[in-house]
């Protein structure tokens, strides 16, 4: 039970600002809240609970950080836990997590996520479109 209450606050711990960091990049990020969801009803028995953090853990640990930067690549790792996490608990992912995951995902930390992640974008690809500007 030691481990369990410490996984669940190493996800606790980072979970959001992964999501909110990744939540314009990858497809799973609803697969990845209802999880969360999941692992934090008193509802979801044990063996489930286990299983969902586990594969949040590795979502959100910083281990292949590397990786997650490769474009396309980078977080099939991360979908492939997820999916996994997924595939053995689909019953025990309830409707009320289902709600809970779209009141997130339609919410303003899902838009300030994809707001920040436009900017970045925008200020990203603006020195290169000035870059090639220039040299021509």
């Amino acid at each position: 039970m030691e481990e369990l209450r410490k996984s669940e606050e190493y996800v606790r711990g980072g979970i959001w600002s992964k999501l909110k960091r990744t939540a314009s990049k990858v497809p799973f990020v609803a697969d990845a809240v209802a999880l969360y969801f999941c692992a934090l009803d008193t509802k979801t028995p044990i063996h489930a609970k286990v299983t969902a953090l586990s594969a949040l853990a590795y979502f959100i640990t910083p281990v292949d950080g590397v990786m997650d930067a490769v474009p396309l690549l980078g977080y099939g790792d991360d979908a492939g836990a997820i999916a996994l996490a997924l595939s053995a608990l689909g019953k025990h992912i309830t409707d009320e997590h289902r709600q809970k995951t779209e009141e997130w995902l339609s919410g303003a930390e899902l838009k300030k996520a994809q707001t920040l992640s436009l900017r970045f974008f925008t200020l990203w690809k603006t020195p290169a479109s000035l870059r090639f500007s220039l040299n021509r």
